[in-house]
């Protein structure tokens, strides 16, 4: 039995959950397994926007309004990107780290104080629509860090799409 659409399906006729309709499935996957405890192990993409980073992409449906991916950087990790103090004005993101540590800064307001906050394996950041985010400067991790980031176009829910671009904040 697999799940699509909000409804419940089987291909086998003494199922439940059998249906002949599970035909109009438009798409079927399969599970990927990953073993997080060794990510030297696990295939990784240079990530462009946050230089330093490692990115595995698990699922790209910004049209739709879901994007989520897995990050990794190293101990030590820094950010040597441009400051980009950035916002969405509708998107939603979740963070959530499987393991490490790292530092992220935040603002309540565009002039307001900039507040650090290091988080740790098992912490879970809520970004709603209009949260102030950027990444500091000098060592934002001590023992690397390795956390999932997901993306909603609106609200909480796919098909709220598409995702819109974050909106960058002028350098202070």
């Amino acid at each position: 039995a697999f799940s699509e659409g909000g409804k419940s399906y089987s291909l086998d006729p003494t199922n439940k959950w059998y249906s002949p309709s599970w035909k109009e499935v438009p798409q079927f996957t399969h599970p990927h397994f990953q073993d997080t405890a060794t990510p030297q192990g696990m295939e990784w993409e240079d990530d462009v926007n946050l230089p330093g980073a490692s990115v595995k992409w698990l699922s790209d449906h910004g049209e739709d309004g879901f994007r989520a991916k897995l990050y990794y950087v190293p101990p030590g990790w820094q950010y040597t990107g441009k400051a980009k103090t950035t916002y969405f004005g509708k998107a939603q993101q979740f963070y959530y780290v499987l393991f490490g540590d790292l530092t992220v800064l935040s603002q309540e307001s565009p002039n307001g104080p900039v507040k650090n906050t290091t988080v740790q394996k098992d912490f879970f950041i809520n970004r709603p629509p209009k949260s102030i985010w950027t990444w500091g400067e000098g060592k934002l991790s001590s023992k690397g860090a390795m956390w999932l980031e997901v993306t909603y176009a609106q609200g909480a829910r796919v098909g709220n799409g598409p995702i819109e671009k974050p909106i960058i904040l002028p350098s202070k």
